[in-house]
């Protein structure tokens, strides 16, 4: 378990400069462990019919919120989004609170629906295909009423490809998954045509100002600096050379906490992680990364289920590069639950791996 949460840690002992009071590191550690002790809980106690009411009972809330997130966005548009920050002026508190009452969902939800599409998908192949594309479909519709672009990009690219038959056959898909990357580099020009004609046809402006703004980065034209596009830009920029130019000891121990900003762009998992220790970053987070994969992605690597759960894993490094947030408990919980429904199951033994 060390692995998996070391570069959250790490983080949250340096945003208080190791001043967290104890009673809050042990909550946020609670928060942590009890999905991976739930997940073994489930695993060795709970009989495969009960496994299944509770996947679908997951699917039922998520569904839930799905729908009153999409209700509460088309009546505030920009409700979403104005959550995602946790610093709130004194006179959108109570706005925020009503966003809250109503259900709708933040920043963290959204992304963790990107993650959860996949693993939909994979359900449908046995079991209730028709509910499940009807949950798809919704996690879809959310994403775009909440004006998430990157989210959206993400969702709808990983759901074409997992519909599509190549994603049928596993060893097929990991065989097309490099040549499907190179031909999309390739094609840059023509994606940037696209998101140009998308913008000009969408409804939404949110949405579609960021997709003109990625065709004209796409195209080598020059954003303006306080764009969307152009802020992320900059942001990622400043921690990447942060990065390079303190390798061995990142800005943690050689700054004052109220100057990393100046240093750190605060808009990437891995990127500031990078900056704020150093090379002890970047081994941390492959060291997370590579015991996800070995334990939660690797064992059902000749399995059909394969390549659905392998996507959940890229898309959550994805996450991980361009946003601040890394989604283990979808890994340490949800996972291990679809497989223990899946026919001619193999069950990762959660407790095995943690001892």
């Amino acid at each position: 378990m060390v692995p998996i949460y070391i570069v959250p840690f790490l983080n949250l002992i340096a945003a208080n400069r190791g001043n967290i009071p104890l009673v809050n590191l042990l909550y946020v550690l609670f928060q942590w462990f009890a999905w991976p002790l739930l997940g073994i809980f489930v695993a060795e106690n709970l009989t495969l019919k009960a496994q299944k009411k509770l996947l679908w009972v997951y699917l039922l809330c998520i569904s839930i919120t799905a729908l009153t997130t999409s209700y509460g966005c088309t009546l505030f548009p920009s409700a979403s989004r104005a959550m995602a920050n946790g610093d709130f002026a004194e006179n959108e508190t109570e706005v925020v609170s009503m966003y809250r009452s109503m259900n709708i969902g933040n920043f963290q939800y959204i992304y963790t629906s990107v993650l959860i599409i996949p693993l939909v998908l994979c359900l449908s192949n046995y079991h209730r295909k028709k509910i499940c594309y009807l949950i798809t479909a919704l996690l879809l519709f959310t994403i775009y009423k909440t004006e998430y672009t990157t989210a959206l990009l993400l969702s709808v690219i990983s759901t074409l490809f997992l519909i599509s038959p190549i994603s049928k056959n596993a060893q097929v898909a990991k065989k097309w998954l490099v040549p499907i990357l190179i031909i999309t580099l390739l094609s840059l020009p023509l994606i940037g045509g696209i998101m140009n004609f998308i913008a000009s046809e969408i409804g939404s402006e949110q949405i579609s100002q960021r997709f003109s703004e990625l065709s004209m980065s796409l195209h080598g034209q020059q954003l303006e600096e306080d764009s969307d596009f152009g802020t992320r830009l900059f942001l990622w920029s400043k921690s990447i050379k942060t990065f390079f130019e303190n390798f061995f000891t990142g800005v943690y121990f050689t700054t004052d906490v109220n100057d990393t900003h100046k240093y750190i762009g605060g808009h990437s998992f891995i990127l500031d992680s990078m900056a704020r220790f150093g090379i002890l970053g970047f081994l941390a987070i492959v060291w997370m990364f590579k015991r996800l994969y070995r334990i939660f992605i690797l064992p059902y690597g000749k399995r059909p289920e394969y390549i659905y759960i392998l996507t959940v894993f890229l898309l959550n490094i994805i996450q991980c590069m361009i946003n601040t947030i890394s989604i283990e408990f979808v890994f340490v919980f949800l996972i291990p639950l679809l497989m223990s429904v899946m026919p001619e199951k193999k069950v990762v033994l959660l407790n095995r791996h943690f001892q």
